[in-house]
């Protein structure tokens, strides 16, 4: 028996079947139920989204012999389902392009059906159709028989002549969701008794891309390797699909500013044949989840790594770094550039809160005295805020040290308090960076250790947020108080909490 692939396997055969089209769905079953059809059908939408599909379930419904919706059981649905219906015509325009063609079908339009209710017309890429095509078949378009039924189907709606438009009652199929694709292949490979990864899963259906017949097709494609078990490496090794944890990798690299780290990476996309173009989008992507949580309060591995204005920044860089693939010696090396140039940028390093600058006049040396060598700020005691103040950091390392207190300080060695919520702040490298940073700013040398703890902690960066929010609360207290402005906002129909206060030391 001849494999049957499961894009034609789980075909839906009624419209309760019909995944990511409940619109059009419930469209349909009202006029199915109502007995109000429109003679002349135009379904539109990307590949694999299911136009040929409903096409057909029309048809059966039309024609069903205990309907008004398909029962699967009679002659009739048997026919059409199995493509041996002779009252059910399926035209390829792309094809049939010629008018000559076009009047050979709309000479036999008048003729009743031969064993049907209905005579279905499914002209499927109906876009591709010459000018005069399109001219012979108006007419017919415009007063079709009551015994005939028109389906179009098109991928390109735009390329239609408005006057065959204005003739159709339009339904325009959305792509599918990566969440509806993945939620119908857990169900088919549980149905199946087939293992499967989560993780593996999701990878299918984000590469369907919308078209629930493409994630079927890679699915087979898929079970043909490991027909047991879905798993992570089966669908990264036909996908070239990268892990999150080389992802992970990768990102973590470029906060480190490790360019080995980045070139090696590099090296092993090669020889597993990943899609560098894939990679640096698939970055970008996670950039702009980690942008939204970082505005909306939320915590995730990358949050924190930088501010929210720098995300933007490193953002265009790798959509720059994408346009610049097409021009770069290979597409590896410009994706390793762009990789490279996010790491190297660095944002002004210069303080928000302009600093006064006092110029020192110099003492006479007295005798017997030697002149003072060691010009390096010394540490306030335990004044971590301070100590940070007069350190030169970049976002990184600035926003671990805010977001950790110090816990004890020697001449041998200072040890810093970070709490487990702010655990992916903290790596090896990092802290050698920090390190450096104190031992450079105060001309020490000292060993640095940061340790974890889940006890809370008033932190610089606590303390920071707690003024900001005693300044906006003060801010939008005034604001309230000003009889222009509050006139003004009620005029505007403008709740208070809809205000954005931005307050300026």
């Amino acid at each position: 028996m001849s494999y049957i692939v499961l894009a034609r396997r789980l075909r839906p055969k009624t419209l309760d079947d019909v995944i990511g089209q409940p619109l059009v769905v419930q469209a349909l079953t009202n006029a199915l139920n109502n007995q109000t059809v429109h003679p002349v059908y135009l379904l539109t939408g990307t590949r694999g989204v299911g136009k040929t599909t409903i096409a057909r379930i029309i048809a059966k419904s039309l024609n069903c012999e205990n309907g008004p919706h398909p029962c699967l059981k009679c002659d009739s649905c048997t026919m059409i389902q199995q493509g041996s219906y002779p009252d059910m015509y399926e035209i390829d325009a792309a094809s049939r392009t010629k008018v000559e063609d076009t009047r050979e079908i709309l000479d036999q339009v008048q003729y009743m059906p031969q064993i049907g209710r209905k005579k279905v017309y499914l002209i499927d890429e109906v876009h591709m159709l010459s000018q005069h095509s399109f001219n012979a078949l108006l007419k017919t378009l415009e007063e079709p028989p009551a015994h005939v039924q028109f389906i179009l189907a098109t991928t390109e709606p735009e390329k239609i002549p408005k006057t065959i438009l204005s003739r159709c009652l339009h339904f325009n199929l959305k792509s599918i969701t990566a969440s509806d694709i993945q939620a119908y292949l857990a169900t088919v490979l549980t149905k199946d008794n087939i293992r499967f990864d989560d993780d593996a899963l999701q990878q299918v259906a984000e590469a369907g891309d919308g078209s629930m017949r493409d994630a079927l097709s890679i699915l087979d494609q898929c079970l043909a390797i490991s027909p047991t078990h879905l798993s992570n490496e089966t669908t990264q090794s036909l996908l070239n699909t990268i892990a999150h944890t080389q992802l992970q990798e990768v990102i973590q690299a470029i906060a480190n500013q490790d360019i080995a780290a980045l070139e090696e990476r590099c090296h092993a996309f090669e020889k597993n044949n990943i899609d560098f173009r894939d990679l640096l989008k698939q970055m970008a992507n996670l950039l702009i989840q980690t942008s939204i949580h970082q505005l909306q309060g939320k915590t995730s591995p990358y949050t924190g790594l930088w501010s929210n204005e720098y995300l933007q920044v490193l953002y265009r860089m790798i959509m720059q770094g994408i346009q610049d693939l097409e021009y770069s010696p290979s597409v590896k090396l410009g994706a390793l550039m762009c990789m490279v140039r996010m790491a190297v940028f660095k944002p002004s390093q210069e303080s928000s809160t302009p600093q006064p600058k006092v110029t020192a006049t110099p003492r006479p040396v007295k005798k017997n005295q030697e002149p003072a060598t060691n010009l390096a700020p010394k540490p306030t005691s335990h004044n971590w805020t301070d100590i940070i103040a007069q350190m030169t950091l970049t976002p990184m390392l600035k926003n671990l040290a805010e977001n950790a207190t110090l816990e004890s300080k020697t001449d041998q060695q200072w040890t810093l308090i970070l709490n487990q919520s702010h655990k992916h702040l903290l790596s090896d490298t990092i802290t050698k960076k920090l390190e450096h940073a104190i031992n450079q700013t105060f001309n020490k040398t000292i060993n640095l250790v940061i340790k974890l703890t889940e006890a809370p902690q008033q932190t610089p960066a606590a303390e920071k947020k707690a003024v900001k929010d005693t300044n906006d609360a003060q801010a939008k207290e005034k604001m309230q108080k000003d009889p222009i402005l509050s006139s003004l906002l009620s005029e505007l129909n403008v709740a208070d909490d809809a205000v954005s206060i931005t307050s300026h030391e």
